[in-house]
């Protein structure tokens, strides 16, 4: 795959047509979805990938072959779809203090570590993408419920997810699903890593009161 990598990048860096449509088709449904978990609007989302394969292509020379070819797409992906963002919502990243209960000391939010979520991502890096062709070949009853929960967590997570503000947004999908860690998001948004990891884990306490089913009314 490697080989077919190199062979299809060195033709688009030729502007050979082919290869071009070639490397479009293999990576535009990431490519879109990443631009849309970050502007949640389906015609900005479009407009973003699209800018970013005119990115690749004009900047192939620039690939370093020590970095994964798709983890190098979905970069450019996702700054672009921020920086999409920070033209409507110049301070964005700072707009959603107010939505989140106040952690005076970085230390309070240890105890969020180890929730779900976190394990989630641990555990099963591709979370994300799972769905209905992971029941094919399922022999064991058992095994099909796991990824019957498995895939129901997912779907509510996911949607949990969208419901947060820009900033909650943003950086929860950084780390949750397209897998960056405190400082390469830091990075990518220029803010402190220490700023990444408050707001991180004010986004996941939101997060999981999303989760939490309230208590039936009366109780018992």
């Amino acid at each position: 795959m490697e080989e077919l990598n190199d062979n299809i990048i060195n033709l688009c860096k030729k502007s050979d047509r082919k290869a071009q449509t070639y490397l479009y088709s293999a990576f535009y449904r990431k490519v879109y979805n990443s631009c849309f978990r970050i502007l949640q609007n389906q015609y900005e989302a479009e407009d973003a990938m699209q800018e970013s394969f005119i990115k690749v292509f004009s900047r192939l020379d620039k690939y370093e072959k020590g970095m994964p070819f798709e983890a190098w797409i979905l970069r450019i992906a996702i700054n672009t779809a921020i920086d999409k963002l920070r033209e409507n919502k110049p301070d964005w990243v700072n707009y959603d203090e107010k939505h989140f209960y106040h952690l005076e000391d970085e230390d309070e939010s240890e105890e969020w570590e180890l929730t779900a979520i976190d394990k989630l991502r641990e555990n099963k890096p591709d979370w994300v993408n799972y769905d209905e062709k992971h029941f094919y070949h399922l022999e064991d009853e058992d095994e099909s419920e796991e990824w019957e929960l498995t895939l129901e967590k997912t779907k509510q997570i996911k949607a949990a997810i969208e419901r947060l503000p820009d900033a909650a947004r943003v950086i929860i999908s950084l780390y949750l699903i397209e897998g960056y860690d405190h400082e390469e998001i830091s990075g990518i948004l220029h803010i402190s890593s220490g700023n990444v990891r408050i707001q991180y884990m004010r986004a996941k306490q939101k997060l999981i009161e999303m989760l939490t089913p309230l208590p039936p009314k009366g109780g018992v």
